[in-house]
């Protein structure tokens, strides 16, 4: 361990991403699915449905190695904040 990490907090910090990541899973494959038979929506529909709410899951490691292979300090012309991501960061907060 380095120093100031311990065994605790990175297990905190697993634990928070493990559950950040479980709840929008289960969120769709579950409590959406359990709704939405409730309305009567067909089994075709319900796999059509989950298909395409699994798109961003099944596209994370593409898009993890294009913004790795990316370089998006070249796109801000020497001013890091006229980078695109950053305005439209700092107008959501």
């Amino acid at each position: 361990m380095t120093s100031g990490t311990t065994l605790r907090s990175r297990l905190l910090i697993f634990g928070g991403l493990y559950f950040a990541q479980g709840v929008p899973w289960g969120f769709f494959t579950v409590a959406i699915v359990l709704r939405l038979t409730s309305l009567g929506l067909s089994p075709a529909g319900l796999g059509d449905l989950m298909f395409v709410a699994s798109l961003p899951w099944a596209g994370k490691p593409v898009i993890g190695l294009l913004v790795d292979r990316l370089s998006f300090a070249d796109w801000a012309d020497g001013d890091p904040s006229s980078c695109w991501p950053r305005p439209a960061w700092r107008s959501a907060c």
